[in-house]
């Protein structure tokens, strides 16, 4: 099989070669045709000018013989009844011929009228490996003596032809041998990008990235977008890397804790009530905390939408008022109708509120505000805030700004990823505004039509 810039190659000199052909014959044809249309108006003017000047007097043979020599013609003339009585060529090539045969233009001549015609006549004083005919042009017209029959032999012709043949063919295998170099080249130049594109490809599907070159054609367009594709991929393999890895300590923990009590159980704990039931009180707990940790990671993956248009007020105000016990809430809120699920809008209003309590938990003066308007939902607490630079990581899975803090505080860091996706599945966006002291989230929701 043939690599593809050998197959363009091959594809683009078959078709320079065709183009040659073609450009060639149509010069041969044009060429031979006008090369045949002065000779025609030649012989027709010598004719004319030999009619005209036997009409007005008597011509020697000596004097057509120079006429003939001077303009490569043979003369020959005729009487009325068709007999050859004189021949320009005769005293020098044959013998004389009493009935030649020189077709219907010495009978037309006869009659009185002009013809002109080409045709292939016996060859005289023939060489051996000559051609037996001679390509004539003939010409005959009536005249006081009878008639006058003109030949051109086209030789000249024949050969002018042959050796514009022969420089066309030259030319073709030169144009062609071009054309092949010129082929190679450029379509060593259009396949070596997709070849690196290949290769890279390769080492791409090994795990192995090297960025390719770009430019401003459309080669380099697809460069760059096989760049952005292996960067998102690199990124997609990071983050599932790190997935499976924090998914696995965040179940490794409880899981480490249930095993750890259990075995307290089976060395002697259940023969003490008080503490065997404080041990599967535990327990109980870190198996909830796995049930919320598999629902959370279902969710975030996969979230069920139940989609109407409704009012968010007071999907905000039941869950404020559900929250109120927990924090101290100032609640600020307008008619604001979305098209979506509200139980998944409310769960992203509980796990802002939650990622509150806990940013407040500890601190002497603790205020949490939610303000709903129309088009966002703005929930800001006075806890420590985000440190510089991690507002968008915060989103992330798993991510903690404080991890043995939230952990301890039954944080899975799954809340805030969990916000986000909800939020893009309703075609909004969701972000985090910190400093010191003050952290602000700001969902932003499009408003039902």
């Amino acid at each position: 099989m043939l690599r593809l810039s050998h197959r363009l190659a091959l594809s683009i000199s078959l078709v320079a070669l065709i183009c040659l052909g073609w450009l060639g014959g149509v010069l041969l044809v044009q060429t031979r045709a006008q090369q045949l249309s002065d000779a025609r108006e030649e012989v027709e003017q010598r004719l004319q000018s030999l009619t005209s000047l036997l009409n007005s007097q008597d011509v020697s043979l000596s004097t057509l013989q120079r006429l003939a020599l001077y303009d490569g013609l043979r003369i020959r003339l005729y009487d009325r009844q068709g007999r050859e009585l004189l021949d320009t060529e005769q005293p020098v090539l044959a013998p004389p011929d009493p009935q030649p045969v020189l077709g219907s233009e010495l009978s037309e001549a006869l009659q009185g009228h002009t013809s002109i015609a080409f045709r292939d006549l016996p060859a005289t004083n023939r060489l051996p490996g000559e051609p037996e005919t001679i390509p004539t042009l003939v010409a005959a017209g009536p005249v006081p003596q009878g008639a006058i029959h003109i030949s051109r032999r086209l030789l000249d012709l024949e050969l002018a032809h042959l050796d514009l043949e022969l420089r066309l063919l030259y030319a073709a295998v030169g144009s062609l041998l071009f054309s092949a170099v010129l082929s190679f080249v450029v379509t060593r130049w259009f396949s070596d990008p997709i070849n690196r594109l290949s290769k890279a490809t390769l080492k791409l599907a090994a795990g192995q990235f090297e960025p390719l070159p770009t430019s401003n054609d459309e080669l380099g367009a697809l460069a760059a977008s096989f760049n952005l594709m292996a960067d998102r991929i690199q990124y997609r393999d990071r983050v599932l890397q790190q997935f499976v890895t924090d998914a696995s300590h965040e179940l490794r923990t409880p899981l480490a804790s249930i095993k750890t009590l259990t075995e307290a159980l089976e060395n002697g704990a259940l023969g003490e009530p008080e503490q065997a039931r404080r041990f599967v009180q535990l327990i109980h707990s870190e198996i909830e905390r796995l049930e919320s940790l598999v629902a959370q990671l279902t969710n975030l993956e996969n979230p069920v939408f139940q989609e109407r248009r409704f009012d968010l007020e007071p999907v905000v105000r039941e869950v404020c008022e559900q929250m109120r016990p927990l924090m101290p809430l100032q609640v600020e809120t307008e008619s604001f109708e979305v098209d979506g699920d509200p139980d998944r809008l409310r769960q992203v209003l509980l796990n802002l509120l939650e990622n509150a309590r806990r940013a407040v938990h500890g601190r002497s003066f603790q205020r949490v505000w939610v303000r709903l308007e129309p088009g966002r939902l703005t929930v800001e607490d006075n806890g420590v805030g985000i440190p510089p630079g991690e507002d968008e990581r915060i989103f992330e899975r798993f991510y903690r700004v404080d991890p043995v803090r939230s952990r301890d505080e039954g944080g899975s860091g799954l809340g805030l990823a969990i916000c986000k996706r909800l939020v893009t599945a309703h075609g909004g966006t969701i972000r985090a505004e910190s400093q010191p002291g003050r952290t602000r989230f700001v969902v932003e929701l499009p408003q039902s039509e």
